[in-house]
């Protein structure tokens, strides 16, 4: 995994995974490099046998009911329906589009299922929910994701996640440690633009990228390109 200049970043995360509880959200601005250190946080979540259910929702996928909740709940669903009662059963069947209703959405039991379904997976092995992009997340998802954290947030139960500076506070994580994630200095983006676009870029130049991007390594490739 490509960290140039993130290495802060990156133990911060190493630390929330080996020591933290909750929840630690990488906030910053579109193309900073957030998703860089939260895919990195996932893998060495993975390497120290958490389970990970993840979600990545775009913009588009905001007007899709519990389109974030099945991105998280549906690798895992056939053994989280087992352990649950049958009205929250049926509830998060319509949910993930596994069952018809010709009734409205029951956010309630949707709620009380995801609730259910996390700390049950939780118990079984500890558990990590990883979200890129929190501003994103469906409005139906939020609200039964916020409920449901708020009860089983803990040692066993965890949540990484990044979000865009100014989105406002989403799933409820009011208490969420957070990590800036910054724009970097002129030496990080010449070694990014090396290694990803093989230009060898003099230090005039580099100077130059890094003013006009404002540190921001998304752009900088791009104006390097």
């Amino acid at each position: 995994m490509d960290l140039v200049g993130r290495q802060t970043e990156a133990a911060q995360v190493a630390l929330f995974l080996e020591d933290g509880t909750g929840a630690l959200v990488l906030e910053g601005d579109a193309g900073v490099g957030k998703t860089t250190v939260w895919l990195a946080g996932l893998e060495l979540a993975r390497e120290r046998g958490l389970r990970t259910l993840v979600a990545q929702p775009t913009e588009a996928e905001t007007q899709f009911p519990y389109a974030s909740l099945a991105d998280l709940i549906e690798p895992v669903a056939d053994e989280a329906l087992r352990l649950m009662p049958l009205p929250q059963r049926r509830a998060l069947e319509v949910a993930l589009l596994r069952r018809e209703s010709k009734t409205t959405w029951d956010g309630r039991g949707v709620a009380a299922a995801t609730l259910t379904a996390l700390r049950a997976l939780s118990t079984d092995a500890p558990t990590l929910l990883a979200i890129d992009d929190l501003q994103w997340v469906d409005h139906a998802s939020a609200d039964a994701l916020g409920f449901a954290l708020r009860r089983a947030l803990g040692d066993a139960m965890r949540l990484l996640g990044t979000e865009r500076t100014g989105a406002g506070v989403r799933l409820g994580l009011r208490n969420a440690a957070r990590v800036t994630v910054a724009p970097l200095g002129p030496d990080a983006l010449r070694e990014i633009i090396r290694v990803r676009l093989g230009l060898e870029l003099r230090r005039h130049a580099v100077l130059q990228l890094a003013a006009r991007s404002g540190g921001n390594p998304f752009f900088a490739l791009e104006l390097a390109r």
